[in-house]
């Protein structure tokens, strides 16, 4: 069975038929993302390398479709969700991203580039064909930070402990000062 994420079609025979595609897929999949994420692993200890980092699932929900009555503009919608390793730019400890993304595109070329302001992101084809794959590579990738960080800075292992250490020695002295001015009025 033929991945539908590889078939190379033109925007509008996608949308004719109303391509939907579901898959899930793994990060090492996407060459592009996986050398990207490789690269940023490459600064952790070779212990500290997440061994399995490239099964990482990245599901894929996507549907193509028409998003004018005359079926002049081919779309493509859906969602995109990946589990993607990082370096915390914070602590330099190895982290996990999760990325959400909507996808909301026309596929249209120069010509009728800007011709919609309804809630589309315009992408303009390369060629003639598009090939799914492509269009959601590109988007895991432009969804990447620009610096990875755990969520919390509590989560950043020996930092967060030096954050609650050096909080609780932290000098405060206007922290009681709403309760004095409430008590004097």
């Amino acid at each position: 069975m033929v991945n539908p994420l590889l078939v190379r079609a033109l925007p509008e025979h996608l949308a004719e038929r109303r391509q939907a595609i579901e898959v899930v897929e793994n990060i090492g999949f996407f060459k592009r993302l996986a050398a990207i994420v490789e690269a940023d692993l490459a600064a952790l200890a070779a212990d500290k390398i997440p061994p399995l980092w490239r099964d990482s699932p990245v599901t894929i929900g996507l549907a193509f479709g028409w998003a004018d009555a005359r079926q002049q503009l081919p779309m493509l919608s859906g969602r995109l969700e990946a589990r993607v390793d990082a370096v915390c730019q914070r602590c330099l400890e190895p982290c996990v991203l999760q990325i959400e993304q909507s996808v909301r595109l026309l596929l249209v070329h120069e010509q009728t580039a800007g011709s919609s302001d309804s809630g589309f992101e315009i992408w303009e084809p390369d060629e003639e064909t598009v090939r799914p794959f492509d269009i959601v590579e590109e988007l895991l990738v432009m969804s990447l930070p620009m610096a990875a960080m755990h969520a919390r800075a509590e989560n950043c292992g020996r930092l967060a402990a030096r954050l609650a250490t050096a909080r609780k020695n932290t000098a405060r002295p206007f922290a009681d000062l709403k309760a004095r001015i409430d008590q004097t009025d």
